[in-house]
């Protein structure tokens, strides 16, 4: 935002749009911040699966894909068919390509829930090894996982959510209690 407007370019106002994929040279952690529901994924030229953005993105049920150059003559408002899961990327699709997508997409959301569903109770190998599983929280909807999924304990607390959606930063008192409500969730 701050390049932009040095540059004297117009602010990008992605409430306009029905569905953005966002493509960037990067990303930074304050674009997955304050990202709408209008954003349904990202692509950037460099960065990969396991930088900072790309963790929260994950987070956020976001697919990303770095390491993407598109095709000449990409413009905006331009369809984008991408598969996170694949690393594929095609500008304006045909019906047949978005079909195949979507079909991937209905079976990796199938195997997801039957994923989830199998995740109950303690996590063992199979030569009954004992496995803490420690959940990366940001804030209480981390912790209120619909789908029920245990966790022994919280891993990293991203304490940057706080911030997030506030044209000031947090005084000390809401910082404190943002992370009491995060710890309230807590296993024991």
């Amino acid at each position: 935002k701050v390049l932009r407007r040095l540059m004297g370019k117009p602010d990008i106002d992605p409430a306009k749009a029905d569905a953005l994929i966002v493509y960037a040279h990067e990303i930074g952690m304050g674009h997955v911040l304050h990202a709408t529901a209008n954003i349904v994924g990202a692509l950037t030229m460099v960065g990969g699966p396991t930088s900072h953005a790309t963790l929260a993105m994950r987070a956020n049920e976001l697919p990303f894909i770095g390491g993407v150059t598109l095709p000449p003559g990409t413009k905006n408002g331009d369809r984008v068919l991408m598969d996170g899961a694949e690393g594929e990327v095609v500008i304006n699709p045909t019906p047949g390509q978005e079909a195949n997508v979507r079909a991937r997409a209905a079976n990796w959301a199938e195997a997801r829930t039957r994923d989830i569903a199998d995740s109950k109770g303690p996590a063992v190998t199979k030569d009954g090894l004992a496995v803490k599983v420690m959940q990366n929280v940001g804030d209480v909807s981390g912790h209120a996982d619909p789908a029920g999924r245990e966790f022994d304990g919280i891993g990293l607390v991203r304490c940057e959510f706080a911030f997030s959606g506030s044209q000031r930063e947090p005084a000390v008192e809401e910082q404190i209690r943002h992370l009491r409500n995060i710890f309230r969730y807590c296993p024991d």
